[in-house]
């Protein structure tokens, strides 16, 4: 099995690996990411994100919360 950036256009699409990594911030540690996303949140109202490991990269990355995702799949 391919690991990391090998990985493109094999076992990730290129488009979905821009979505979950390419085109996100890297972070070297889960807490470096929380403590960004905090940030945002605290000065500037952005919507709350957590941290994630990421497969293509290795580094962390953050995501958006949904908090209802009934209400997003319709």
């Amino acid at each position: 099995m391919r690991k990391g950036l090998d990985r493109l256009g094999r076992e990730i699409p290129v488009g979905r690996a821009k979505r979950m990594c390419l085109d996100k911030k890297p972070f070297d540690s889960r807490n470096e990411a929380r403590d960004f996303g905090i940030r945002g949140v605290k000065n500037h109202g952005h919507t709350i994100q957590e941290p994630y490991h990421c497969r293509l990269c290795g580094k962390f990355h953050l995501a958006t919360v949904r908090t209802n995702r009934t209400k997003d799949r319709r």
